[in-house]
């Protein structure tokens, strides 16, 4: 919808009218011959008073500069009141830039008429808003259970679990130790050699043509064979050929799980004593991970309702910014595709940006610091990859928006019809990788 408005100028006889539909904003100004004198005599002044000129005492050549300088110096004092005033409408209409302002049309010296200029530029448009006491969310709440534990550690026994050689064929399960190299019209390519690589069979970490080959392969064996890349491999210089590969097979490997024992315990970074103890503390652990779980996926359900709910109307320049980043990152992404995903991101963006105004949350720099520490991998203490994060400032920019969001989402929470209902761990896993 437009919304046509005149506007008094900072200046008595120029005028502006302000027409805004949607997220476009066309300022048609109006300036007067008397007014842009005005300006330029000030700004002639201002020159004159700070600018030297042989043969003249300092502030007394204003004349010789106006004759010289004349023409530069009234489009100078045009521009800055062009500036100001734009600046004035933006400010009484409280518009929050999207693009820089852009002059469309420009008629008029001046000097014996008066100048109109059409000005345009984008904005984020207000958020309707809803009342949130009527949103229904579907959310989800679950409780640690005896198998949670028990899958929790079956987990960390796998992931401390040592690799002995043993004298036999390969099978599911078993690791293979190898050294390979791969030939393209009998020429070494880039990324298909290396040595001492770990190979699990039946976990697919590598193409399935080397699974078939070493499937039963013994420690000392070495085979050759073709292996077919597909057309979208990500590595372009090798989509859709063939490689000849030769594998030398120098281990077979066994897992063995760490027994419950206090060197386990230690390992997994838990001091106890015991079975129960060390348990007691896992389904600790386990809570305090659930309850983020759990408001995660209730915050990603309540911002998918606002969405349905709230009407976003988007700068168009934010959404070809965005597009064209996207498909730059990712080159097989269409266009279509990339369009749709940006829509909906800013969509999201836009809802989080009001409602962070209207609760006004806040996040101090232990809070970012924890938020940081909870994305540690499990290899790495969360102190080392907190000291490793903030050295790039926009990691650091990036954890603060994000954790504003989730406070802010959390906060909303509050205020809507949530009714929650219990959901499996693995589930609530399921569900945020699949939203990821």
């Amino acid at each position: 919808m437009s919304k046509i408005q005149k506007k008094n100028m900072i200046l008595s006889s120029s005028q502006a009218k302000v027409n805004v539909k949607d997220a476009n904003v066309e300022i048609q100004f109006e300036f007067s011959v008397v007014d842009i004198n005005k300006v330029y005599q000030a700004e002639l002044s201002q020159v004159a008073v700070q600018t030297k000129v042989s043969g003249f005492r300092k502030g007394k050549a204003k004349a010789h500069i106006e004759k010289r300088d004349g023409a530069r110096i009234r489009v100078q004092a045009i521009e800055k009141l062009l500036e100001q005033e734009i600046k004035a409408v933006v400010t009484e209409n409280q518009h929050e830039l999207a693009s820089s302002p852009l002059v469309k049309e420009s008629k008029g010296d001046g000097v014996e008429t008066a100048i109109a200029m059409q000005v345009e530029y984008e904005i984020f448009p207000p958020i309707q808003e809803v009342d949130l006491a009527k949103v229904k969310v579907d959310g989800v709440t679950t409780k640690v259970t005896a198998q949670d534990i028990s899958d929790e550690v079956k987990r960390l026994q796998e992931h401390f679990a040592d690799w002995k050689g043993i004298d036999a064929a390969a099978k599911k399960g078993l690791r293979l130790k190898i050294d390979y190299a791969g030939k393209i019209d009998n020429e070494l390519f880039e990324g298909g050699s290396a040595k001492d690589q770990y190979m699990v069979i039946g976990e697919s970490q590598f193409m399935p043509e080397f699974e078939k080959a070493l499937g039963k392969a013994k420690k000392g064996d070495v085979c050759a064979f073709d292996v077919k890349f597909p057309k979208d491999y990500h590595g372009a210089e090798v989509a859709g050929k063939t490689a000849q590969f030769e594998v030398t097979v120098n281990a077979v490997e066994e897992k063995t799980l760490p027994s419950m024992n206090k060197e386990f315990y230690k390992k997994a970074g838990v001091d106890a004593k015991t079975k129960a103890e060390f348990e007691k503390e896992l389904k600790s652990r386990l809570e305090a991970d659930v309850e983020y779980l759990v408001d995660a996926v209730n915050r990603r359900r309540l911002l998918n309702e606002l969405q349905k709910k709230i009407k976003v109307v988007q700068p168009q320049s934010v959404i070809d910014e965005e597009v064209k980043a996207m498909m730059e990152k990712d080159p097989k992404l269409t266009e279509k595709t990339a369009k749709a995903s940006a829509i909906a991101n800013m969509e999201k963006v836009m809802i989080v940006r009001h409602y962070l105004k209207s609760t006004k949350v806040s996040a101090n720099p232990q809070e970012v610091k924890t938020h940081i520490e909870m994305m540690a991998p499990p290899q790495v203490s969360p102190d080392q990859f907190f000291q490793w994060y903030v050295q790039d400032k926009n990691r650091i920019q990036q954890a603060q928006s994000t954790l504003l969001e989730q406070k802010t989402l959390s906060e909303l929470l509050k205020q809507v019809d949530l009714k929650a209902k219990t959901m499996s761990i693995k589930d609530i896993e399921a569900e945020l990788r699949e939203n990821a």
